[in-house]
């Protein structure tokens, strides 16, 4: 080697991005990838997140410095007493009569305000903080539902969301089951919310799961059901409680006959199907709008 030089060693680091074929610019597909790298405390990359908002030139630095920002902060939020659960209102169409609630997080940051969970879940999932996240939500359900039979003696079925990254977790029927001993609540009212896409990964782990945690009393419910490659056959595979419909499918239903077809015939399906639950009579189809 030439005296006048020297060995630096280099570390390649993978970014992601897309951008509308009509710019066609290659400059700022560059600076796009290089700020969706996510990196740990030192310096390694640990995943991507995707940027919702148009970038100028100044914007890059400025979204992975908050990115990098929340993750360093992510680990200590419950801790630090700033998540907090809401709980939205589901009701029925036909009588309007409050049926249940979702259970809803929320990130107070004591930089940037109010977090909804698609800013800071996927940074739970990609850092492992999610297994935390979710027994935060199941916690608060459960106190809750303790809360409202103590307080007011009427309380309603309240819907918990489960990801992929939980459901591959081996101690997650444990963790729940703790949860909910420990709080006293029935586990007759709360619904496990999983999108068909976490089904995907372990098919055969995930529906020994979902029984074990119905076998504990607990619903288990689809979400965004039809967009999956099979999703008929989780009608035929896992015994399910309540099934969402993926936006697509409702959206035009007042005015596309074959939407209505289509939605129909789910529906058809799920009644003869689905398993029916412990507090009704036959299995509850929602779609939602």
């Amino acid at each position: 080697m030439a005296p006048h030089l020297s060995a630096q060693p280099v570390m390649p680091r993978e970014g992601r991005s897309r951008i509308q074929r009509r710019h066609r610019n290659g400059h700022l597909l560059d600076i796009h990838a290089g700020a969706s790298v996510i990196l740990d405390a030192e310096g390694c990359v640990i995943g991507w997140s995707e940027i919702l908002r148009p970038l100028t030139l100044g914007a890059p630095a400025t979204h992975a410095l908050e990115t990098t920002g929340l993750i360093e902060t992510l680990a200590g939020a419950i801790g630090r007493e700033e998540i907090r659960a809401l709980y939205q209102p589901v009701f029925a169409l036909r009588d309007r009569q409050l049926i249940s609630a979702e259970v809803l997080l929320r990130w107070e940051h004591p930089e940037h305000g109010t977090l909804t969970p698609d800013h800071f879940i996927p940074l739970a999932e990609l850092t492992g903080d999610i297994d935390a996240f979710g027994l935060f939500a199941l916690r608060s359900a459960c106190e809750q539902l303790s809360a409202w039979q103590r307080d007011i003696g009427r309380i309603v079925p309240l819907s918990v969301n489960v990801s992929a990254h939980q459901l591959r977790c081996s101690q997650l029927v444990e963790r729940f089951a703790a949860t909910i001993h420990t709080s006293g609540a029935s586990p007759d009212w709360l619904r496990l919310e999983i999108t068909e896409s976490a089904l995907i990964d372990d098919e055969l782990s995930a529906a020994s799961k979902l029984e074990q945690l119905r076998a504990l009393g607990m619903h288990i419910a689809i979400d965004d059901f039809g967009v999956g490659y099979s999703s008929l056959s989780r009608l035929r595979d896992y015994r399910i409680d309540t099934l969402k419909l993926d936006r697509s499918f409702v959206s035009d239903i007042a005015t596309d006959s074959i939407s209505r077809e289509v939605v129909g015939t789910i529906i058809r399906l799920a009644h003869r199907t689905c398993w029916s639950s412990p507090r009704a009579s036959r299995p509850t189809t929602n779609c939602r709008c």
